[in-house]
């Protein structure tokens, strides 16, 4: 009987991880699902790193650069949920620990679809990541040369940065 209730309890263990994994699962973006999803504009993607993060590796090209690190980060990514305008918002940092932080702590404050990109730019045990994934990258902070080279255009008013590539399209239409 002993055996029995062990067997039984490792079953609903094993049972409930497993559908607690598969839960995360729906909240979780590779790379290239988060580029795709972000230049199809079914998403916005943004890079939740620091600058100095971003000067390092550049930022990808289709992602809002909102550094969690600085002390406007609540009212910036406020605005960046109205411009999302109900759409899914994904988050990415180097390995996803802290977009993965980030999407429970807004979450237990209310806030719904978020997505985490697990991978990051640098990779983790999600993914190879998207610099190695050979994604397309922004310098970060844009020289005066390369402000007006294609890709880059100022967004002040929401990021104190530049937009992505796909969003100075847009405008320029």
């Amino acid at each position: 009987m002993l055996r029995f209730k062990k067997l039984f309890f490792m079953t609903i263990l094993a049972l409930s991880l497993i559908t607690s994994a598969a839960a995360s699962n729906d909240t979780r973006l590779s790379v290239n699902q988060a580029l795709q999803l972000a230049q199809d504009e079914k998403v916005i993607l943004v890079d939740v790193r620091s600058r100095d993060e971003w000067r390092e590796t550049g930022i990808a090209s289709v992602a809002y650069p909102v550094s969690m690190h600085e002390n406007d980060f609540l009212p910036r990514f406020q605005s960046i949920l109205e411009l999302a305008n109900g759409r899914p918002v994904a988050l990415i940092c180097a390995t996803g620990s802290r977009t993965a932080w980030l999407q429970q702590e807004l979450n237990r404050r209310g806030v719904k679809n978020i997505l985490d990109v697990s991978e990051g730019m640098l990779g983790s045990r999600h993914g190879q990541g998207w610099l190695r994934s050979g994604l397309p990258i922004l310098k970060y902070p844009p020289t005066a040369t390369s402000r007006s080279a294609p890709g880059y255009s100022w967004w002040e008013s929401l990021t104190g940065s530049y937009a992505p590539s796909w969003k100075q399209q847009e405008e320029k239409e």
